[in-house]
């Protein structure tokens, strides 16, 4: 499995921030506390981390701190020309951006302990089962989440597109453990014509994944003679 890599993300058009520790609402621009109503303390500074860690990645590509709305189903709104997503979990937040992909979604989980069995299998295809009970020792007990956490972030990198939420069953994941990435496969009904790629990492009981996507024309430029993956 590959390490983090902020650097090379960003080499590859993706911007990434992550911070452990929470910040306050005095974070937010004055048009995005109007979102929090009368919240908790602790959805206050979700939402207040998650939009710093927005605003530290895009000026990591040039662009100026802006307020980020929140749409109609409670998802980010970024400017125009720009893809991006939020994440948290306990104790850790983050946040991806791209001028250049067609999307992205990341999305974190806290490992704290087995899923339920149940759950798994409502979760996981058949084939998916069988990859986690396949899966390398060192990294079987975060299987279940990476599956479960690489279709969150499938969901937010093409809700862009669809304006609504999918299904597990929607979406097929096939994980290479070695090299930390896996492939997307959608079912039929999702209509998106995006080639979709996904890493994850696996540190410190944090699962995280990203997945990413271009157009079909894209990549067929930048991989041209290679056997080649939000």
């Amino acid at each position: 499995m590959r390490e983090l890599d902020s650097a090379e993300l960003l080499k590859n058009g993706i911007s990434f921030v992550a911070v452990s520790e929470p910040l306050d609402s005095n974070q937010l621009f004055e048009e995005e506390k109007i979102y929090l109503g009368r919240s908790s303390e602790k959805r206050c500074q979700d939402f207040a981390t998650g939009r710093w860690c927005a605003r530290q990645a895009l000026q990591f590509i040039g662009v100026d701190p802006v307020a980020i709305p929140m749409g109609k189903q409670r998802e980010p709104v970024w400017p125009p020309g720009l893809v991006g997503s939020i994440s948290h979990t306990k104790n850790y937040y983050c946040a991806g951006v791209s001028k250049t992909k067609k999307a992205l979604g990341v999305d974190a989980e806290r490992f704290s302990g087995e899923l339920d069995e149940q759950l798994i299998k409502a979760v996981c295809s058949n084939a998916e089962y069988e990859i986690i009970l396949s899966c390398p020792s060192e990294v079987a007990k975060y299987a279940p989440h990476v599956i479960f956490s690489a279709k969150e972030a499938y969901q937010k990198a093409i809700f862009p597109f669809i304006k609504k939420i999918l299904n597990f069953d929607a979406v097929e994941i096939k994980i290479d453990w070695q090299n930390g990435s896996f492939d997307v496969k959608p079912s039929e009904s999702v209509n998106v014509d995006i080639q979709l790629n996904g890493q994850f990492w696996i540190r410190q009981d944090i699962v995280l994944t990203m997945v990413w996507g271009e157009s079909h024309h894209q990549h067929a430029s930048t991989t041209s003679g290679k056997n080649t993956k939000s």
